[in-house]
C-alpha cells in the first residue's frame, strides 16, 4: 500500500531533484556575481564586468560572515543573507544528509566558478588588478572541480561527527588538493647555451645593418638606475657588480657586444 501511495522515485526523478538542489545551493553566489558583473560592465566595460563579477561573488559570503559575527556578539538568532536568498529560489529543499552535501557542493560551485572566470577576465589587466586576477584563477580547472567536492566533504563530515570544526578541517584539506599540482620548471640554460644564443643574436643584428642611436642610448642609461629603483628596489651600494656594469654603460668608452 505504501509503495502504491508513495512509489520510489525513478533514476531520472532522483537526478532532476539532485540537480535542482545543487542549483538552489549555487543561487546566492551566482546571483551576486551576475549582479556585480552587470553593474561593473555598465560602468567600466569588460574589465569593469570582471571586477564587478569578482566583487559580487564575494558579497554574499562576506555578508554571511558579518551577520554571523553580529549574531555571535549579540546572542540573537536569524537567517543568514544566503539563506534568505535561497528561500526565494524555487525548487526542492535538501532533506537528507546526502542532499545537504549536494546543496553544499552547489553552493561552493556557485561561488568558485564566477570568481575564477572573473579572475581570468582580470588577468590581462596591468597593475594590481591583474595580479589579483591571476592569483584568483591560478589553477582554474582544479579550483572549479575541487570547490564543490570540498563543500560536500565539509558538510558530510560536519554532520557525521557533530563537529563543525571537523567539517571545516576536512573541507580545507580537500580543497587544498587544488594547489598541490606539480610545478613544471624549465632547466636553467648552461653558460655554453647562453653564449651560443648571444652569438646568434649578434650575428642577426650584424646582418640586418642595425645601428644604435648613441644619444638615445646614453640618455636611456642615465635614466636606468632610477627606473630600476622604482621597479625593483635597486640600491647601488647593495649591488656593486650591477652598479659597475651600469657605470660602464653610462661611460663614453666603446661598447662591445
Amino acid at each position: 500500500m505504501l509503495g502504491y501511495l508513495a512509489p520510489e522515485p525513478t533514476l531520472v526523478e532522483q537526478t532532476a531533484r539532485q540537480a535542482a538542489i545543487a542549483a538552489r545551493g549555487a543561487g546566492p553566489g551566482a546571483l551576486g556575481a551576475t549582479a556585480g558583473m552587470l553593474a561593473g560592465g555598465a560602468i567600466g566595460g569588460p574589465p569593469g564586468a570582471a571586477l564587478g563579477g569578482l566583487t559580487g561573488s564575494l558579497a554574499v559570503p562576506a555578508a554571511d560572515a558579518l551577520t554571523s559575527a553580529y549574531y555571535g556578539l549579540t546572542g540573537s538568532r536569524g537567517r543568514l543573507p544566503s539563506e534568505a536568498i535561497r528561500e526565494m529560489i524555487p525548487g526542492p529543499r535538501a532533506e537528507t544528509r546526502g542532499e545537504r552535501m549536494v546543496a553544499a557542493a552547489g553552493e561552493a560551485f556557485g561561488g568558485a566558478t564566477p570568481q575564477v572566470l572573473a579572475g581570468r577576465g582580470l588577468a590581462g589587466v596591468s597593475g594590481g588588478l591583474g595580479a589579483v586576477g591571476r592569483e584568483v584563477s591560478r589553477a582554474p580547472l582544479a579550483q572549479i572541480v575541487s570547490a564543490p567536492i570540498s563543500g560536500a566533504v565539509s558538510t558530510g563530515v560536519g554532520e557525521a561527527t557533530g563537529s563543525p570544526l571537523a567539517g571545516l578541517a576536512a573541507g580545507v584539506a580537500t580543497g587544498s588538493v587544488a594547489g598541490l599540482g606539480k610545478t613544471q620548471r624549465t632547466p636553467a640554460p648552461t653558460a655554453e647555451q647562453l653564449k651560443t644564443s648571444a652569438k646568434t643574436s649578434y650575428d642577426i643584428l650584424d646582418q640586418s645593418g642595425f645601428q644604435m642611436d648613441a644619444g638615445q642610448f646614453a640618455a636611456r642609461m642615465l635614466q636606468l638606475p632610477a627606473q630600476l629603483r622604482k621597479d625593483l628596489g635597486y640600491v647601488e651600494a647593495a649591488y656593486p657588480k650591477v652598479t659597475a656594469a651600469i657605470k660602464e654603460l653610462q661611460s663614453n668608452a666603446p661598447k662591445e657586444m
